[in-house]
């Protein structure tokens, strides 16, 4: 909080929500809509993590353990890894860029949490007269 030259006391600090919402305008301006749909789907994730009890989240509320918490709600709901690690990657960003900006100083509150990309499993396939199909189809046939 700051007093303003009016003499008021003023809070220029920045929530998570405008925050993600200036990314958001700034992203779809360039023409990165897929960008911006996913800061804003991670939004909506991060309302539902904390329903009604934080409704001013600012920057320098996301610490460890706030990230921590988020990603035990985000296993809790029974998403698969990589959606988990999805969400992690956006709000990291979003954390290193709030960093960037200067905004808030970066404590790494991201360092023990899974934001690893999977790819996903490759499966054989053998090539039939009817077409192609999964390997472990055919060696079921077989036996």
């Amino acid at each position: 909080m700051r007093k303003s030259k009016t003499g008021k006391i003023s809070d220029d600090r920045v929530t998570l929500w405008q925050f993600i919402e200036r990314k958001a305008d700034r992203k779809k301006a360039l023409g990165c809509l897929k960008t911006a749909d996913n800061y804003l789907k991670f939004s909506k994730s991060l309302t539902h993590f904390l329903s009604d009890e934080q409704p001013a989240l600012y920057l320098e509320d996301v610490t460890e353990q706030f990230v921590q918490d988020y990603e035990s709600y985000l296993k809790h709901r029974g998403l698969n890894i990589s959606t988990q690690s999805f969400y992690n990657r956006i709000f990291r960003s979003l954390y290193n860029q709030a960093a960037q900006d200067g905004l808030i100083k970066n404590a790494h509150p991201f360092d023990g949490v899974y934001t690893k990309v999977t790819s996903p499993r490759k499966y054989s396939k053998v090539m039939t007269p009817e077409g192609s199909v999964p390997l472990t189809y055919m060696m079921n046939a077989l036996l």
